[in-house]
């Protein structure tokens, strides 16, 4: 009987041609199916091979195992010898075959920050150290390192496929601009409304800060206030849709002067000068109590209130009417925005 080489290929794929066989040798299966079979009308010594071309469809995805045998031998040799996978130590074992759909991905398209690098690192299935890159610049590194807006291509390729993708990247050519004005001067006590101003006509996230533990009425609003009593510091980070941030800050210089002016002289005459008696000064000082008392120790008026308001003042009046002139003792109780207390004394002299 003649020696006859089988060949049962995976199902999913297809034999299209037989480009070399032994010269005495008969194709009996082939092209258009997927199993090989080859008679050898004589034995001769030497090498020799059979070489097919193989189709491999797309769904043909997966990993396989084919092995060929030759049959019909003499007794003597073995009826049947199969073939053996050179790639392996063990002896007389399938052939692997692994098909796989080569893809590349770039993902979707990019936005880069002003002053900022974007590394392209294409995803690439099935990984495999044999690919090779060509980006659309000339490059044929891996990764691709981008600092301009334009469209980025790459073309990937394994020995049997190759794939290709595209990605739009956006630099931004600035920053967003920021502004939150010049310094700003308060008295201690004062509130002040921030605010800025900014190129970002989109949603934008705002991030307050304080350089001290003076606390924000909010700390992501546009316009929150604050109410610090010493120097302070404002910070606002403001990010754009795309991420892109911009940082500005402004110093607030507090006047914590504690100046305090009490009249020696009252002359409730009408003629607005020294008409009322009151506490007068610089800054936010609160008027715990402004007491006064005639020569014998008797309280003859107490009122509280703010810094130079006449109107929580004494006017020289007791509850039984004009007060007759003569000096008259004070005390005051200040109380500061910084929880600080003042306590004074004096003299004041009523003239009518």
């Amino acid at each position: 009987p003649f020696i006859r080489l089988l060949d049962s290929l995976p199902p999913a794929l297809r034999i299209v041609s037989v480009d070399h066989q032994p010269p005495v040798s008969e194709l009996i299966q082939g092209p258009g199916g997927h199993v090989l079979e080859v008679m050898l009308t004589d034995m001769l010594l030497g090498i020799d091979s059979v070489v097919i071309t193989v189709e491999v469809p797309p769904e043909a995805q997966g990993s396989y195992a084919s092995q060929a045998s030759l049959r019909a031998f003499p007794p003597a040799i073995g009826f049947r010898i199969a073939s053996d996978d050179p790639a392996t130590e063990t002896p007389e074992d399938a052939s692997s075959l692994a098909v796989s759909n080569l893809m590349v991905e770039l993902g979707e398209a990019r936005y880069v920050c002003a002053g900022e690098q974007l590394l392209l690192k294409p995803a690439v299935q099935p990984p495999s150290v044999a690919v090779s890159y060509q980006w659309s610049n000339g490059s044929t590194q891996p990764e691709l390192l981008v600092q301009q807006t334009g469209w980025y291509s790459l073309q990937v390729q394994d020995g049997c496929a190759r794939a290709t993708d595209s990605v739009y990247v956006e630099v931004a050519p600035a920053l967003p601009r920021l502004e939150l004005g010049p310094d700003r001067f308060i008295l201690q006590g004062e509130s002040l409304q921030l605010s800025f101003e900014t190129d970002v006509n989109g949603p934008a996230q705002l991030e307050w800060s304080v350089s001290n533990e003076t606390p924000l009425s909010c700390y992501d609003c546009p316009m929150p206030q604050i109410r610090p009593l010493e120097h302070s510091q404002v910070f606002l980070r403001l990010r754009d849709e795309h991420g892109c941030a911009a940082l500005d800050s402004m110093r607030i210089w507090v006047n914590a002067e504690r100046d305090i002016f009490v009249a020696n002289v009252l002359t409730p005459n009408g003629d607005g000068i020294n008409d009322v008696f009151y506490v007068q000064g610089r800054g936010l000082g609160e008027v715990q109590q402004l007491a006064v008392f005639d020569r014998w120790g008797k309280l003859v008026f107490s009122g509280r209130g703010a810094l130079n308001d006449p109107a929580h003042g004494w006017n020289g009046q007791h509850p039984q009417g004009a007060a007759p002139e003569g000096v008259y003792f004070w005390q005051l109780d200040l109380r500061f925005p910084d929880g600080r207390q003042q306590l004074l004394r004096g003299v004041v002299n009523l003239f009518r």
